[in-house]
């Protein structure tokens, strides 16, 4: 297949790719804003989601939200311990519920 005709094909398929998720997006949006289920189901799993960012904050050292020392090994240290913790902690919780 010659170069260029190459390119042409590869442009045609990106630009209607593109023009497909366009589309899609629209019809998702469309169905977002006539649907009250799907709107339900969608606050569910971002306040999921908002969950899961405040979580760890309520882990870290009682509520106070910042490391002490400079030494960045120490800090991804810390950093490490909190996730695993946090992580065991949501694993628990679901596996016991």
């Amino acid at each position: 297949m010659p170069r260029k005709l190459r390119f042409r094909l590869k442009g045609f398929f990106c630009n209607a790719f593109t023009k497909l998720g366009r589309i899609l997006k629209t019809l998702y949006i469309l169905r977002y804003l006539t649907d009250p289920s799907l709107r339900q189901t969608v606050q569910l799993q971002l306040n999921k989601g908002e969950y899961r960012h405040k979580f760890p904050r309520q882990v870290f050292f009682a509520d106070q939200e910042e490391f002490t020392t400079g030494d960045y090994e120490e800090i991804m240290n810390k950093a490490s311990c909190l996730s695993l913790v946090s992580n065991g902690i949501l694993y628990w919780n679901t596996i016991s519920h």
